[in-house]
């Protein structure tokens, strides 16, 4: 390896390792000289030099002309592994952060677990929407979505995930109409959302409630139906069952009728009267 081949890995652009060398042969030069001696243009060569004193590589000394030169070589050693250092630090962040939105893996076993109560269901529901990356696909019946949409901690929890960019998409039956004078102004800021997406079913298609995320987490909920509540609810963590469910909303979401426009502006204008009421 040569001494040019060396500074480029050292990360030096070709002019600021023309000037470095230049420098080792010529311990005090002016810009000038620099640039004479290097091929470096006048026009540049200050922007090469001060990028070079930047790094901790060149010193200055306040003479006329200014001239430049190499810092010791102990502070030159200095210098390189503290840039390098720099750039290992930057690196293993910009891993971590790949790392850290990476759904979760392949090799990750399917677990399946099952809930036996009416609150435990939420809790469920909440922490599969928080650990979302992507997106969220809600599926169920009139009397859960007549439920969900009063429950400030979950839409609270709706909020987070839309303003971390995932994608949230609703189907609601036929027989439910959200009531937007009922429901809280929270409700409206999710609802307008532009990540928050609705269309219409036929009630009579939507045979198995579901919320799905990231093709991994699935929930389904136990329902009684001569009661219309929740009595339970089952989580699984798979990938292939996830894409299957994911697949199968996608499917029903084809058949629905969009309303995300019209959903979207109600929450706009019930949100502009609420401001002007507070006024």
């Amino acid at each position: 390896m040569d001494l040019r081949e060396a500074l480029g890995m050292l990360g030096l652009s070709s002019y600021e390792a023309r000037a470095f060398r230049f420098l080792l042969d010529h311990p005090k030069a002016s810009a000038e000289e620099v640039s004479q001696g290097s091929g470096i243009p006048m026009a540049k060569v200050y922007t090469v030099l001060g990028s070079l004193e930047k790094r901790g590589l060149v010193r200055t000394f306040l003479s006329r002309p200014k001239k430049y030169s190499l810092v010791p070589p102990e502070d030159l050693r200095r210098a390189f592994l503290e840039s390098k250092k720099k750039e290992l630090e930057t690196a293993e962040k910009a891993v971590e952060k790949i790392v850290s939105e990476a759904v979760l893996p392949e090799e990750e076993e399917t677990t399946i677990f099952t809930v036996y109560s009416e609150q435990a269901v939420w809790r469920e529901v909440e922490r599969i929407k928080l650990s979302a990356k992507r997106y969220v696909k809600n599926l169920g019946p009139a009397f859960q979505w007549e439920y969900a949409l009063k429950q400030e901690k979950l839409i609270q929890t709706v909020l987070k995930i839309l303003k971390r960019g995932v994608k949230v998409y609703n189907i609601l039956p036929d027989d439910y109409t959200p009531n937007f004078k009922s429901l809280s102004t929270s409700f409206m800021r999710m609802a307008a959302h532009k990540n928050e997406n609705f269309r219409i079913l036929d009630h009579n298609k939507i045979v198995t409630p579901i919320q799905v995320a990231d093709d991994y987490y699935i929930g389904i909920p136990f329902i009684d139906m001569e009661h219309k509540k929740l009595i339970g609810g089952m989580v699984i963590h798979s990938r292939e069952l996830g894409v299957i469910a994911s697949h199968y909303f996608d499917m029903l979401w084809e058949q629905a009728d969009h309303v995300e426009d019209k959903i979207r502006t109600t929450a706009r204008i019930e949100l502009a009267k609420r401001k002007i009421t507070r006024r």
